[in-house]
């Protein structure tokens, strides 16, 4: 995500603090000069709310997988999501951090996305939230699933798409809106064992309408991935409300 008063860029990793402690980056991306020059200033180590840095597999605990960054509109805070995990049954999270790393507060959410069993009900393992993005007017966030919560249904195949929830909030955490938001198939048949496809990243234009990324992965039999990005204008006015519904 990108400061206009720094100039500066806000990179995320998404290491879940297995090769060194989950952080970001502050960088400056040059744009002018052709191909993209990124310059990477220095790593920010992410804060649990003790001072603590966050831990991974082995040692146990709150272990983030972090996926997407916001800084706040204020230019004074930087937002974040993890994924969480089914497999440990961390509950997905997003949180409000210092532009040092340090945490401010945990943003509220609603009881469908705490970690339960991921095959009946509640998120999947590695499919939670994915995109994060503030409106325009500064006052309401969105927050998007990567693909469907069990109790909606399932993901992406080849064959038929998933159903995904994005919901849009105010800065205090109530609910202003939930829509549900059609997932593309998968993009090709792999010839590998695995392939995907999902929602990877979302922009807020104006109150309604979304810049959304699916990325769809498809495994050959050498192991490698082809990605194919699809980038799609979404608009959530007239949108049936699905907060209460499966």
């Amino acid at each position: 995500d990108y400061n206009p008063a720094s100039r500066e860029w806000a990179i995320i990793s998404d290491d879940k603090s297995d090769r060194a402690p989950a952080r970001f980056y502050l960088a400056h991306i040059a744009l002018d000069t052709g191909k993209p020059q990124v310059t990477l200033e220095h790593a920010v180590p992410f804060r649990q709310p003790d001072g603590a840095l966050y831990p991974n597999t082995k040692t146990g605990g709150t272990v983030p997988d972090p996926e997407s960054i916001r800084f706040d509109p204020t230019g004074q805070a930087l937002w974040w999501t993890s994924e969480g995990s089914g497999k440990l049954r961390l509950t997905p999270f997003v949180r409000e951090t210092t532009l040092d790393g340090r945490f401010m507060a945990a943003f509220p959410l609603p009881a469908m996305f705490d970690m339960q069993d991921g095959k009946t009900v509640g998120p999947r393992d590695n499919l939670t939230f994915e995109g994060l993005s503030f409106t325009p007017d500064h006052q309401a966030l969105w927050l998007g699933m990567e693909t469907a919560l069990a109790q909606d249904g399932p993901i992406a195949t080849v064959d038929a798409g998933s159903i995904a929830r994005f919901t849009k909030f105010d800065r205090s955490g109530k609910v202003l809106g939930q829509y549900a938001y059609p997932v593309d198939p998968i993009q090709r048949k792999p010839a590998g064992p695995s392939s995907d496809n999902g929602v990877s990243e979302m922009l807020a234009l104006d109150e309604n309408r979304l810049l959304v990324v699916e990325r769809s992965g498809v495994q050959g039999t050498d192991d490698n991935w082809t990605m194919y990005i699809r980038l799609y204008e979404a608009d959530a006015a007239g949108a049936t409300a699905v907060s209460g519904l499966n």
